[in-house]
């Protein structure tokens, strides 16, 4: 697999970037086969961010390389599109992979082993990742500061068994998908340690069925980490919402206050307001956000931008959909220390609320997508937070 060339590729390049706004993806991937191989890839992707930067196309930038790569490829991630080339190596089997692990030079992040659960062939992926704090202090080292580190450099790990995915264990819900045969999971290297435990069938290939995507949008993907999200909203009753059109969701789409306290009324199954008394001069009683806006008010979730102005256009943040969810639950180990904010993120980060979205205050004031949205309020209603 060539792993130092590959790593100090990674690096030299995390350095060039660390004066720019472009993010790299690294991705490896294990796809163990019906016959017993295994095919391992390596792969190191650009944002397309960072092309636009540079002035560079991908194959421009890829042949000015010491050692250029011609097959360029593309990946995406929440929307956005990655350039890249990938290298692969191939194993007779999985013990000769166990024998490759065992014979490294390199401090390998992964290893396997094969199982016989109730007469079936299980093999156990173990993949432990911690954050390269090296690196990213070389970064800073460089450049004085490391612009948008949780943005800077992502990874992803992709499994896929011939007999489908059977378990996965110690990554947050939301960091990783399952489809079909493949488990797909991504992190942020600024995030904490990950030792994660996926196991997966080497045998019933012939009767495997996978899994059908059931929504009509284009712009949803079935690995994406909103994706349960997006189907629980769009099929629940009452529908907490659709697409914006026939066939798209628009994931990345700002939501609005209005917006966002009508999802959250209608999760709540579309109650009454118990009064009808309305203070606001930009709530009519024909607007789709009436009910709930009052609802809202009675219940302490929300009140008006002023005394009399709800500002239902206004574009809502991550720190106001997370802080309407956090009085929705009644406001559990409230502190009052910090920003306004504070309590509702500390408790959606304890709840397992934010994997996939954005970690620490990193991004809590910016703009909500209604991926984010949806999300927050599916692992709400899932009963992330509700328990506390």
């Amino acid at each position: 697999m060539r792993k130092n060339k590959i790593t100090a590729l990674a690096l030299t390049i995390a350095m060039l970037l660390a004066v720019l706004s472009g993010c790299v993806l690294a991705e490896t991937g294990f796809e163990f086969a019906e016959d017993g191989s295994v095919k391992v890839s390596d792969g190191l992707y650009y944002s397309e961010d960072y092309f636009k930067e540079i002035g560079q196309t991908p194959q421009e930038f890829f042949a000015g390389l010491d050692e250029p790569v011609l097959d360029v490829s593309t990946a995406a991630v929440d929307g956005k599109t990655y350039y890249g080339f990938t290298r692969y190596t191939d194993f007779a089997s999985v013990d000769e992979l166990k024998q490759y692990h065992d014979s490294s030079e390199d401090e390998l992040p992964w290893s396997v082993e094969t199982l016989t659960e109730d007469g079936r062939s299980v093999l156990r992926m173990s993949y432990h990742v911690d954050p390269d704090t090296e690196a990213l202090a070389a970064l800073a080292d460089e450049n004085g500061e490391i612009p948008d580190v949780e943005g800077l450099i992502l990874a992803r790990l992709r499994l896929s068994f011939p007999g489908g995915v059977k378990s996965v264990s110690g990554a947050a819900l939301g960091s990783y998908r399952t489809e079909g045969r493949e488990m797909l999971l991504t992190l942020n290297s600024g995030e904490s340690a990950l030792d994660i435990t996926v196991e997966g069938y080497l045998d019933g290939a012939e009767s495997f069925v996978p899994a059908v995507n059931v929504l009509p949008f284009t712009d949803v993907d079935i690995l994406d980490h909103f994706y349960d999200a997006v189907v629980w909203a769009f099929t629940a009753e009452p529908q907490v919402t659709d697409g914006t059109s026939a066939t798209t969701f628009s994931p990345e789409r700002t939501c609005t206050r209005g917006q966002v306290v009508t999802f959250l009324w209608r999760a709540a199954g579309c109650p009454e307001p118990e009064s009808a008394e309305n203070p606001f001069a930009d709530v009519a009683e024909g607007d789709y956000f009436y009910k709930p806006v009052l609802w809202a008010v009675e219940k302490g979730i929300t009140d008006g931008m002023r005394p009399t102005e709800f500002m239902p256009a206004l574009n809502c943040t991550n720190a106001h959909i997370l802080t309407f969810i956090y009085r929705a639950a009644g406001e559990p180990e409230k502190s009052g220390e910090g920003a306004w904010w504070q309590d509702a993120l500390d408790w959606a980060e304890k709840n397992d609320m934010l994997a996939g979205t954005f970690q620490g205050e990193y991004g809590v004031t910016d703009d909500c997508p209604r991926a984010n949205v949806i999300t927050y309020l599916y692992r709400y209603a899932s009963g992330s937070g509700a328990e506390e």
